[in-house]
């Protein structure tokens, strides 16, 4: 069975575990951005393990089934369409042969999780097959002919925006006023993606002396040179020279996707 992309929508991209084994040849974990609403896509469909799924950030794609294909749709509350009818958020569905799934916006979160049974097909590159890059308009995803019974999750069984994320402090904590950080709220710029989130508030002052460049992960805190913070996210780079008052918590990665 073959789901055919008719629009490939903002930045949907296949994902899997990622390549967490890599970090020391410079490159990163890659993987789903919210792990949470991956792993509950995949049981969802039933998948013993964690499949190749399709990310979708920001608005979806619009796909044919070449098949009869069962589905979940897990994350945010992107609007959903099979055919005319309109989906429930965090469903599973199955489509006919013929039949169309659009993924449109979402009001609250940027981010869902399309699973198949079975998974869908991939090229292993560094033992994953999380692609990398998106999908785009015309291809086929390749996956076997499926049908799952109907069901959803409950309203608002994702936390809607706003956020509150739960930070350590940073290896270079002790040359800010933390407090000052932890007490402001903070918007999310338009200016990030799955490499780091931009956060806009009142400019933060940065320390006159520069670092050499040290390692850094998912999660870390950085202070650009304009005073503003930028979290690192699964795609962010493997080193880095910018001070890191802070830390966010592994158990809040999922949020910040």
């Amino acid at each position: 069975m073959s789901l055919m992309v008719k629009r490939a929508g903002a930045y949907s991209l296949l994902v899997d575990n990622g390549r967490p084994h890599f970090r020391h040849r410079g490159l990163p974990e890659s993987g789903p951005a919210d792990r949470r609403a991956f792993l509950l896509a995949n049981a969802f469909v039933g998948n013993p393990s964690p499949l190749l799924s399709l990310e979708i950030s920001y608005s979806g794609p619009e796909l044919v089934a070449l098949e009869e294909t069962g589905f979940s749709c897990v994350g945010a509350d992107f609007l959903i369409l099979r055919g005319d009818q309109t989906l429930p958020p965090n469903c599973t569905a199955t489509l006919s042969q013929g039949e169309t799934l659009q993924i449109q916006g979402s009001q609250n979160g940027c981010r869902c999780y399309l699973a198949v049974v079975g998974g869908f097909s991939g090229k292993t590159i560094l033992e994953s097959q999380s692609a990398l890059q998106p999908i785009a308009a015309g291809e086929t995803l390749q996956c076997n002919p499926s049908k799952v019974p109907t069901r959803w999750l409950a309203q608002n069984f994702f936390e809607s925006s706003p956020s509150k994320l739960r930070v350590i402090p940073g290896p270079q904590a002790k040359h800010f006023d933390l407090e000052k950080i932890l007490t402001q709220t903070f918007r999310v710029s338009q200016i990030g993606n799955r490499m780091g989130i931009r956060l806009l508030g009142d400019p933060i002052p940065v320390p006159k002396e520069q670092l050499v460049s040290e390692p850094v992960t998912t999660g870390a805190i950085q202070v650009t040179a304009d005073g503003q913070l930028v979290i690192l996210g699964v795609e962010g780079q493997t080193i880095g020279g910018y001070h890191k008052p802070l830390h966010l918590i592994s158990a809040d990665w999922d949020r910040l996707g």
